[in-house]
């Protein structure tokens, strides 16, 4: 299982770092050290209706995850889009950590 999110997790990253960049309506706060990424990923889900399609339907297809992985639940179940933008823009420092801890496994 683990190893399988941290597959996820370097595909999120990598689709991040490839995409292209234009205006679009949202922008992270230039302080934030991802910001050129989460604006990339953004503006990919706004001009790319297939994109846009493929995450919306990520979103309404969340599965839980096994209760001996986690207690608490799939925290992405009943969320969107926006709240991985903010999720991106404020909960990256445990984010990397998170990211740190997998690849070492």
């Amino acid at each position: 299982m683990k190893k399988n999110l941290s597959f996820i997790l370097i595909l999120f990253i990598a689709v991040l770092t490839l995409l292209g960049s234009s205006s679009f309506a949202y922008k992270a706060p230039a302080d934030n050290p991802c910001a050129n990424s989460i604006n990339k990923l953004n503006e990919a889900y706004e001009t790319n209706p297939v994109f846009k399609m493929l995450i919306d339907e990520a979103f309404k297809n969340m599965q839980q995850v096994p209760s001996d992985y986690s207690k608490k639940g799939n925290p992405w179940i009943g969320k969107g889009f926006e709240d991985l933008l903010f999720f991106l823009k404020n909960g990256l420092p445990s984010c990397r950590r998170l990211l740190v801890v997998l690849i070492q496994d």
